[in-house]
């Protein structure tokens, strides 16, 4: 039944057990079961039997125990064949295969998606016009339940727990007697002749007990885990609340906890010519095509995409709202971004010369999304959490936590920490190579004395070595001190009159290269953009003036030998007479430090699996979050803070960049740019499993385990209805 889930991955190996006083006569109240849940839709279907069977009112035909014959559909009738292919007979829309007596030893077989034994007798119908359709007829009704509670729950768990089962199935059930009911969940699911010791223990222990509230039979709903509440009736369904279907908390349900994950591009439309959707829309398809297909079925029922095609290309929201007593949400929507073919016309919906994208958001009940998604994935509404996954973030109340967070993120412990002014950003411009070459992280300071944050990370770090970037009016000597009472036993200072003094000091310390990067002094941008790149192949950055190229740099050049040489930057920032001083040089250049840094990566032809993602506004960021991204081989890009510019997404794009890092908070880099960035996923998280009204099965199962009888747990379960008989 569709109010219970179908426990069948729990179900051991079933046991089948001898048939010992079966008999039509012993218990009168039959019930006929319509055989689908492992059939399926068929156009034909084998059968065979052990026992003496015949074809009922057919006396012509002789069926042979142990062989394998076929029923077909041809031209709205059904058409019995042996096993050899040869036509038995046609007959009609409907036939019996009749037991000469119900017992364990004449026992029929369907092989339909899954193999089946049945006691009794099978009915063969014409289902739509061209389905064969199975019916077990007239099963006692004790023995019907038989087959369908070990279906139902695991019947290898405790007996109490099965005796209640036993009791709800049959209380479910029993107003169906001499009517005929599906074998799968829309009602409850039947298993034939696939009995197991344990469960038909139960049954027949519980023989005739049922569940009544003022002398009628409860509707005895169950579902396998409430996460720890059980819902109302009213809640769920509406209408009149019961008094033995109360929302209330449950202790002894173990609250099994679920996850659903749904990417939020559904397609990937970077690696699309959205300009020719002819050459790919036939062969693209969504990532996660069983949700989106029901879903395009909700925006094929809205006028505007009727006798459409729809390719839904982002789920960029899902919300669940409006929470009841029980704590289940009773609302929820979908945003959907999708692309339109009209099939009429065999044409596209364009935008100019481009597909065009739409949106719509579906409102509807919980219930209705949860179905959406697929019961199977999001298994109740009990709803805990709801985000979106977003890139990792490493932010912080200031830039000192950043620095701290950057550097927990990439060491467990330190040798080396490099240590810089938080605001005088000319000394510690090219300090990342350095630091990339010693494998330590930079953190920040203010001039005085060590920010708390920053004391704590050295203490966690336990480094050996400092190295103090910049001049004592940068980095105080009292500084100095602080850290000895820390531990570090070395501290060293790289220090010079001027920032361009610095670097160049900076790249005493760096091993041999043969080519530099040389960028503007009075800027960070440029420098921190090619910053991590330049750590990965130990190149020395050097700082120049706009127009006259440094002599801290032209000695840098010498003394290391460079003969090549990146600028970066355009003609404002690095002039054209300095870049002619250089040897071999190539210039990055841009109309703004976002799209040089953009460029970096464009013109250097490189492949970043991932990217770091820092504000262009300030230095802080860049400089500590650079070391690290040298360390996981990814490229560092500058945006404004609310808005990804333009060539810098374009880069992104091209380089199809699945992986990012965002550093600083949201007033650095806005939710706006992370939640638009590729590859996130929407993460939807509960508790139970199934509606979570009525008995909770795995619940029952905890109160057998701790000794309570069968009566006990229906009592919980069901306040307020009596155990009777029948």
């Amino acid at each position: 039944m569709d109010l219970k889930r179908l426990l069948a991955v729990l179900v051991v190996f079933t046991l089948f057990i001898p048939l010992t006083t079966a008999n039509a006569a012993v218990n009168t109240q039959n019930i006929s079961i319509k055989l689908s849940n492992y059939i399926g839709k068929k156009p034909e279907l084998t059968f065979s039997f052990v026992g003496k069977h015949s074809i009922k009112g057919n006396a012509d035909i002789r069926l042979e125990e142990s062989e394998k014959y076929i029923v077909k559909v041809e031209k709205g009738n059904l058409h019995l064949y042996d096993p050899k292919g040869k036509k038995l007979k046609e007959l009609g829309t409907s036939f019996i295969v009749e037991a000469d007596k119900y017992a364990e030893d004449s026992v029929q077989t369907i092989y339909g998606n899954s193999t089946k034994k049945y006691l009794g007798d099978i009915q063969f119908e014409v289902e739509d016009g061209k389905y064969v359709r199975p019916i077990n007829l007239d099963i006692p009704f004790e023995d019907y339940l038989k087959g369908v509670v070990p279906l139902e729950m695991p019947a290898s768990w405790n007996l109490e727990a099965v005796k209640a089962q036993s009791v709800a199935a049959r209380t479910y059930s029993a107003g169906s007697i001499g009517k005929k009911v599906a074998d799968t969940q829309g009602f409850q699911v039947y298993g034939g002749y696939d009995w197991h010791p344990n469960s038909t223990k139960a049954v027949d222990e519980t023989s005739g007990k049922v569940l009544k509230y003022n002398g009628r039979l409860i509707d005895a709903v169950y579902s396998s885990s409430n996460g720890g509440y059980t819902e109302s009736n009213s809640n769920l369904w509406g209408g009149t609340q019961l008094a033995y279907l109360p929302a209330k908390k449950d202790s002894y349900d173990p609250q099994h906890p679920w996850t659903i994950n749904l990417a939020v591009d559904q397609i990937d439309t970077r690696k699309l010519d959205l300009k020719s959707p002819n050459n790919w829309w036939n062969s693209t398809t969504e990532v996660d095509s069983a949700v989106t297909n029901n879903l395009k079925n909700v925006l094929y029922a809205l006028n505007d995409y009727k006798n459409t095609e729809i390719k839904i290309v982002r789920i960029p929201k899902i919300e669940f709202t409006n929470k009841n007593s029980s704590g289940r949400s009773q609302n929820a929507s979908i945003t959907m971004e999708f692309f339109v073919k009209d099939k009429s016309t065999n044409t596209y919906r364009m935008d100019g010369s481009t597909l065009k994208s739409f949106k719509v958001t579906h409102s509807t009940t919980a219930n209705s999304m949860r179905n959406l998604l697929g019961t199977m994935n999001m298994k109740s509404l009990l709803v805990s959490n709801n985000e979106t996954l977003e890139h990792t973030r490493l932010a912080g109340l200031n830039r000192f936590e950043v620095a701290v967070n950057v550097s927990k993120e990439g060491w467990s412990s330190a040798d080396t920490v490099v240590l810089a002014n938080w605001e005088a950003f000319g000394d510690a411009l090219a300090a990342t190579p350095l630091a990339y070459q010693k494998n330590a992280p930079i953190l920040l300071t203010k001039p005085a004395n060590l920010q708390a944050a920053t004391k704590a990370e050295i203490q966690r770090l336990k480094p050996t070595n400092v190295i103090i970037v910049g001049g004592t009016i940068s980095v105080s000597a009292k500084i100095e001190k602080e850290l000895t009472s820390l531990g570090v036993k070395s501290i060293s200072r790289i220090d010079g009159k001027s920032r361009y003094e610095v670097a160049y000091n900076i790249s005493k310390e760096l091993n041999p290269a043969s080519k530099a990067v040389v960028a503007k002094g009075a800027i960070f941008a440029d420098s921190l953009s090619i910053a991590s790149y330049a750590a990965r192949n130990g190149y020395p950055i050097l700082l120049t003036g706009p127009e006259k190229l440094n002599a801290a740099a032209v000695k840098a050049i010498k003394e290391k030998a460079i003969n090549e040489t990146i600028v970066v930057g355009g003609e404002i920032s690095v002039s054209k007479s300095v870049y002619n001083q250089l040897p071999s040089p190539i210039r990055i250049g841009g109309n703004n430090r976002y799209q040089v840094s953009a460029n970096i990566i464009k013109d250097l032809n490189l492949n970043p699996s991932k990217v770091f993602i820092a504000t262009g506004n300030s230095f802080g960021d860049a400089l500590t979050g650079s070391v690290l991204a040298a360390k996981q081989n990814a490229n560092m890009v500058l945006t404004p803070a609310h808005q990804l510019p333009g060539s810098v997404k374009n880069v992104l794009d091209q380089k199809l960049v699945n992986d990012f890092l965002i550093l600083g908070g949201p007033l650095s880099v806005s939710e706006d740019i992370s939640m638009n960035l590729p590859n996130l996923s929407i993460k939807l998280s509960g508790k139970g499993f199934g509606h979570g009204v009525g008995m909770s099965q795995y619940g029952a199962q905890e109160m057998a385990k701790k000794g309570m009888n069968y009566s006990q747990i229906l009592s919980h379960y069901y306040p307020n209805a009596k155990l009777e008989n029948n």
